[in-house]
């Protein structure tokens, strides 16, 4: 199997809820070394799209494990909206893991992914071998959450039209995308519908609980001190208001060995094509393996 390439799979996680992952299998079969698997958590409306590009690279001395959360992708809708608690969503990463038979894991998280990569190493710290947190801190980015409280509708669109409507959103925040980059961009986050147009892929109920979880848990300063033993890379877009500067060197203080990866031309989130990703991964990767 070609190190790009992933096996499609599903696993059952109750209440007649099955979730979609990625599995990349690394390069077990041709007797390299294995590195420490990792597992790729997206955002609040986002799904495992968004590792296509970083997944290969990583899966090329290891395996990668990218799920849809509960309500997005291809993962299954729930029938209240209490069944995507923040908690639940963290329980069934760890189903995942015991389904796999992995002890220790990195967690790479994107927003959403990233807090629950805290709160993974706050609650189980012995099977957290480090985390990578892409664009996102320990406490709410007011500004930015208000700018794109509007992104996330269930209108539907054509193909053109949703390209656009991305664009608009996100152009002051990656400048350099092509129509081609704006396109894939798109399809990471859109699902095509029955009739042809273009919709979210992601259930419209998830942000019911997604405004639970900002007055249950207003910070998540506790997890990342409770993180601070294990490798921690933190990237955050040049141009992000979402982790400000300002957050991202408050992290720095609270754990002087973070390493904070700062991504040229790219706002929230950085898309994780980019140099600065692909280094501050290796640094972590490379740490993690050293414990095994």
């Amino acid at each position: 199997m070609a190190e790009a390439e992933f096996e499609e799979r599903r696993f059952p996680v109750g209440e007649r809820i099955s979730l979609y992952y990625r599995f990349y299998p690394g390069p077990g079969a041709t007797g390299k070394k294995m590195g420490t698997p990792v597992l790729c958590l997206p955002g609040f409306w986002r799904n495992s799209r968004d590792y296509e590009d970083i997944a290969p690279y990583m899966a090329a001395s290891r395996s990668v494990i990218a799920p849809d959360l509960r309500g997005r992708g291809r993962s299954d809708y729930a029938k209240s909206a209490d069944q995507y608690a923040f908690d639940l969503l963290v329980d069934d990463m760890w189903r995942l893991l015991d389904v796999l038979g992995i002890s220790r894991v990195v967690v790479f998280g994107t927003t959403l992914g990233g807090l629950m990569a805290l709160e993974m190493a706050k609650l189980r710290l012995e099977r957290i071998a480090g985390i990578i947190i892409n664009d996102v801190g320990p406490e709410k980015a007011e500004a930015a959450s208000k700018r794109m409280s509007g992104h996330g509708g269930s209108d539907e669109f054509s193909f053109e039209d949703a390209v656009a409507r991305v664009r608009a959103q996100n152009e002051a925040f990656f400048p350099d995308l092509s129509h081609e980059g704006w396109a894939r961009l798109m399809l990471r986050a859109y699902r095509k519908t029955d009739g042809g147009n273009y919709t979210r892929d992601f259930d419209q109920l998830t942000n019911v609980a997604t405004a639970a979880l900002r007055k249950e848990r207003p910070t998540f300063w506790d997890a990342v001190r409770a993180a601070r033993a294990i490798p921690t890379a933190v990237l955050r877009g040049e141009f992000s208001d979402y982790l400000t500067a300002e957050v991202a060197e408050k992290m720095k203080l609270e754990n002087p060995d973070i390493v904070l990866a700062v991504v040229k031309g790219r706002g929230h989130p950085p898309l994780l094509d980019e140099p600065e990703v692909r280094l501050a991964v290796d640094q972590i990767l490379a740490r993690a393996d050293a414990q095994i």
